[in-house]
């Protein structure tokens, strides 16, 4: 619910950019699926080197759902990223 209210400005940047869109997907297709890579660091650098115009935007994107809409729900998944 967060994409259509809190964080709505940031998901709808995203959309809007291309490179945004195809992170996003590579890091789940290829980095978080089923199947883990055997170096998630190593799959995370080629996905952001890959489509660095979106790098900003997506870790904005993120930042909004995991450390101000969702703090307390996404901690795990926030890591210690939320400063």
């Amino acid at each position: 619910c967060a994409m259509n209210t809190t964080c709505k400005t940031q998901f709808d940047a995203c959309t809007a950019n291309p490179d945004c869109n195809n992170l996003d997907s590579c890091m789940n297709t290829n980095c978080n699926g089923p199947v883990a890579p055997p170096d998630w660091n190593l799959c995370k650098a080629d996905c952001y080197s890959t489509y660095a115009a979106g790098v900003e935007t997506l870790t904005a994107y993120h930042a909004c759902i995991y450390c101000d809409a969702c703090p307390i729900k996404c901690a795990k998944d926030a890591g210690d990223k939320c400063k």
